[in-house]
């Protein structure tokens, strides 16, 4: 249950902006806002530890989505999908991230999709529960991905609607931002920013990621705001080194 975008700001993908609405039940804990661990800056889930976005000292930036999808297996969910990241985020590219798939026991966990990002390339892996699939995406191109526990088909074309609507004159961090805090009274279960009677968006994570740093605004909808800068490691030969 998530709405993540992610905005280039250059031609050659280099600097991007992204930002991620993290939806959960009202019953969870509140999360932990961003810190660096093991030169990994993310927030943290405070029910079951992990995190649902992180970018490590290198560059390489993730983001975990829950998955609901007609005909996906529900395995047991021992494992959380919040430890995906810090463990593929161990490695400092996609590549390198793309061959630590079997230190993860997928199948104790539920669906998801988790997106990669590096200056080279984007990946988005997707597990329905059986087997895990992988594409490339458009580095250079704006990027939606959506999911909600209605089912992500029933959110989708709402969401999508929208995002085209408000991006295709103004592409830029503002736009992005209202997309990101829209809520729609008349549909409230289908707005970026939703809310149900079980349900709601807790918080937004923004990234703006240069050259050399990345910043990390995490805004809990609660009220309060953390900000926090991580500077990449080797930025002369990092992956987003120009």
């Amino acid at each position: 249950m998530c709405t993540l975008t992610i905005l280039p700001e250059s031609k050659d993908g280099i600097r991007f902006s992204a930002m991620m609405n993290r939806d959960e039940l009202n019953e969870r804990k509140k999360a932990l806002p961003p810190l660096l661990r093991d030169g990994i800056l993310a927030p943290c889930d405070a029910d079951a530890g992990g995190t649902w976005t992180a970018i490590n000292e290198s560059g390489l930036i993730g983001f975990v989505l829950n998955r609901t999808e007609e005909g996906d297996r529900l395995n047991s969910g021992s494992v959380s999908r919040g430890s995906i990241l810090p463990a593929l985020l161990e490695a400092p590219s996609v590549k390198d991230a793309s061959d630590q798939w079997h230190r993860i026991p997928l199948h104790d966990m539920r669906p998801f999709y988790c997106l990669l990002r590096d200056r080279q390339e984007q990946r988005l892996f997707s597990f329905n529960g059986e087997s895990l699939t992988h594409r490339l995406m458009d580095i250079a191109s704006p990027l939606l991905l959506t999911t909600s526990g209605l089912g992500d088909s029933l959110v989708h074309p709402y969401r999508e609607s929208l995002f085209a609507r408000l991006l295709s004159h103004h592409p830029d961090r503002e736009t992005q931002r209202q997309f990101h805090h829209h809520h729609d009274p008349r549909h409230p279960a289908q707005s970026v920013m939703m809310m149900r009677d079980d349900a709601r968006t807790v918080s937004i994570t923004s990234y703006n990621v240069q050259i050399s740093t990345a910043s990390i605004d995490y805004f809990d909808i609660d009220g309060s705001t953390v900000r926090a800068q991580l500077r990449l490691r080797n930025a002369k030969e990092s992956l987003y080194a120009s």
